[in-house]
């Protein structure tokens, strides 16, 4: 199975990717949301995709919690995959700035967005706690 040619993948471990992939993830927002008004004024529809995927590290005890390792985010124009151990190592440095607060913050909108439709296998609803 392949992508799409053209279709980018934005690996995201670090600050800079971490403002890249909220760029996108804005964007497919503002995209859905604009082709919803159109389609009001026009009597069209527009559909706008969001496909989600995770990958969860096994739990080998029990009693163990499971932890997502990998959140993978398909927009019609961009492949995107959180690499969530670095985002949470990443956010502890000292020098850490708000892009991870940012993009959580604008993933929950996209998963919230009804002119999203958001697609996925299994998905599991998963919590990220940082302190």
């Amino acid at each position: 199975m392949r992508l799409p040619q053209g279709i980018p993948v934005l690996f995201v471990c670090c600050e800079a990717t971490m403002r890249e992939a909220t760029l996108i993830l804005s964007a497919a927002i503002d995209a859905s949301l604009s082709a919803h008004d159109d389609d009001d004024v026009q009597g069209g529809d527009s559909t706008h995709v969001l496909g989600v995927d995770v990958e969860w590290k096994p739990v080998r005890k029990m009693g163990e919690r499971e932890v997502v390792q990998i959140m993978q985010i398909a927009t019609t124009s961009h492949v995107i995959i959180l690499d969530i151990p670095a985002l949470l190592q990443e956010a502890q440095e000292p020098s850490a700035g708000d892009a991870l607060p940012s993009l959580l913050s604008v993933l929950a909108d996209a998963l919230a967005c009804q002119g999203l439709i958001k697609l996925g296998f299994q998905v599991r609803t998963f919590e990220c706690a940082i302190s």
